[in-house]
């Protein structure tokens, strides 16, 4: 198990050191950089893709929406940072990499899961006001695509960006 781990994280680390050399937000630069990408989910403001072969999604934004991921990974290390927000870091995804001058965002795969209806479901007055209350203002990106569910059953929120 240990030696498999092992393979996982240096594939990891491999992927970060290939990221780390894409120089713009475009498919051709990851492929340059023998990043092998495949169609995940397409949003307003980004697209996400499958890193082939790891158990990561790349967020890229389109053209000229940058600003959408800048603000998740400002997000993000907000609250990874500050024991103000120690309430949420259970729930924050793991990243492997951000890019905020491109946008870019390497982070763990989870699995979607329909949170539409589910009874246990927090009330939306409830979550807005705790996201207003942790970041100083009001989260409005609260759609069940935001959320997913790591391998144990966590909720993760996978996207902080408005």
């Amino acid at each position: 198990m240990a030696k498999k781990s092992r393979r996982l994280s240096d594939r990891i680390k491999e992927l970060i050191r290939k990221l780390r050399s894409v120089k713009s937000a475009k498919l051709e630069d990851f492929e340059r950089a023998g990043i092998e990408l495949q169609p995940f989910s397409e949003g307003v403001f980004r697209s996400v893709y499958f890193v082939k072969g790891l158990p990561i999604v790349v967020k890229i934004p389109h053209l000229n929406c940058c600003y959408h991921s800048r603000t998740e990974i400002r997000r993000l290390g907000q609250i990874r940072r500050s024991s103000l927000y120690r309430v949420f870091k259970r729930y924050m995804p793991k990243v492997y990499y951000s890019d905020e001058k491109l946008g870019i965002i390497a982070m763990r795969r989870y699995l979607k899961r329909n949170l539409k209806g589910d009874r246990w479901w927090i009330q939306d007055e409830i979550l807005d006001r705790l996201f207003h209350d942790a970041l100083g203002g009001q989260y409005s990106d609260y759609l069940a695509d935001n959320f997913c569910i790591d391998g144990r059953g966590q909720l993760k929120i996978v996207d902080l960006g408005f």
